[in-house]
């Protein structure tokens, strides 16, 4: 492909942001998706909207904050009135707008949050307590606690393999017909006369990484104890590397390049229960993002272990090889005939958009993705920029989502404009 330009990547992302934040998807009511895409858009507010003379107007980013604040409050209104809908339910859905809030304590984006820095810590706290603590209404107990509140003889066959994960719902044996779960009760594996719940609760690694992120970012502030980040990261450690492992029940799956995140676990405490999900291959870029990204944030507080780079190294590896079209990164891997393309692509699709925007926010600090991805041919940057210029090109495709499709070619670009500022 041809080499895309700064100028051709900041012109596309420049109308990208202006579309976005008059898309009716952008001002509706899924919760989760419009947390996510927030997210990228303050990066590129951050980074780039300013240089070199303003694209966006010191009043127009005040707006911009204000509006969607505003909109935030309605949502957790409606939430409030109505808070069995699907998307006031699940922990990880809360982890979206926790982490994009959470970038409020950072003096890097003060000229981003501006007036509103104070409102936005608040929404990072409080989506944080809920899912962390639950809802305090002697239902939902928080994501660390799904196993520690239900009742452990039913369920003994759930007992999670490994400590310190959390669950993106509760598990409950009684029918509870307001929840948002109409196929409650709400088990993981079929346990005496109770089917397993379509979709979930499980340990999924999307609630794993969120909290993790969130975790970290909390922590950093100085609102989060170190013993809540060791506890996810403890989670994660083991299966990657417990010896009990073995290639098919860890949650890093080995490709030709490196190694991708699982969508979910695959095994619980007893090794016996097999619960291989989609054959153990089915894989999510925005997974790959996520753990990539908390990893890096962990590793910057914290320092090593050495493996934390290893397996850095060997995502980009992976993505990069295993998850390009030729062209364009694609939102999951396998990249035909996958499960989460059948069973939710527009959902799913936002995978490139989430791993650009923890690849974009890794390379601001950490220096082995720098040294990576400022070296020419590298097999990740080419796939970043060769993605930007799909965009540039108008021949990304939407995956059936049209938000997550502006989403993910403004979060290749955001990605784009770091690698080729710094070129």
């Amino acid at each position: 492909m041809s080499p895309v330009t700064l100028t051709q990547c900041r012109t596309k992302a420049l109308s990208l942001y202006q579309s976005i934040t008059a898309d009716p998807n952008f001002n509706g009511s899924n919760y989760w998706q419009i947390g996510c895409v927030f997210d990228t858009m303050t990066d590129y507010l951050q980074q780039d909207a300013g240089f070199p003379d303003p694209n966006v107007t010191v009043a127009e980013v005040d707006a911009f904050i204000r509006n969607t604040y505003d909109h935030y409050q309605s949502l957790t209104q409606q939430g409030t009135t109505a808070p069995n809908q699907a998307c006031f339910a699940w922990y990880d859905d809360f982890g979206w707008w926790g982490i994009a809030s959470a970038k409020a304590f950072l003096p890097s984006y003060a000229q981003v949050f501006l007036g509103y820095a104070r409102e936005y810590q608040k929404i990072a706290l409080s989506t944080w307590e809920i899912m962390k603590n639950g809802k305090l209404d002697e239902v939902h107990f928080g994501a660390p606690n799904a196993w520690t509140r239900c009742d452990q003889t039913t369920f003994a066959i759930c007992e999670p393999r490994f400590p310190g994960g959390v669950w993106q719902y509760d598990i409950f044996a009684d029918q509870r017909p307001y929840e948002a779960a109409p196929f409650n009760p709400s088990t993981p594996i079929a346990v005496g006369n109770y089917q397993p719940a379509t979709l979930g609760p499980y340990q999924m690694s999307v609630v794993n990484g969120l909290y993790f992120v969130l975790a970290n970012r909390l922590q950093a502030a100085g609102y989060e104890r170190p013993e809540t980040t060791a506890a996810i990261f403890g989670f994660f450690n083991s299966w990657f590397h417990d010896l009990s492992l073995d290639d098919k029940t860890r949650l890093n799956l080995s490709v030709n390049g490196g190694q991708l995140i699982l969508e979910r676990v695959s095994t619980y405490k007893d090794p016996n229960n097999k619960v291989y999900w989609a054959d153990g291959t089915t894989c999510w870029g925005g997974d790959q993002g996520l753990v990539f990204g908390a990893l890096a944030e962990y590793k910057r507080q914290h320092g090593g272990p050495a493996w934390i780079d290893d397996m850095l190294t060997a995502i980009l590896g992976g993505v990069a090889t295993s998850m390009s079209s030729g062209s364009y990164m694609m939102p999951w891997y396998p990249l035909q005939n996958n499960k989460l393309q059948t069973a939710d692509a527009g959902d799913y699709s936002s995978g490139v958009g989430v791993y650009m925007r923890y690849l974009n926010q890794a390379y601001g600090f950490d220096s082995l993705v720098q040294t990576s991805l400022d070296t020419a041919q590298n097999p990740m940057r080419e796939l970043v920029l060769d993605s930007a210029q799909t965009v540039c090109d108008g021949n990304l495709p939407d995956w059936g989502n049209p938000l997550f499709a502006s989403f993910n070619e403004l979060a290749i670009l955001v990605a784009a404009i770091s690698l080729l500022k710094n070129s």
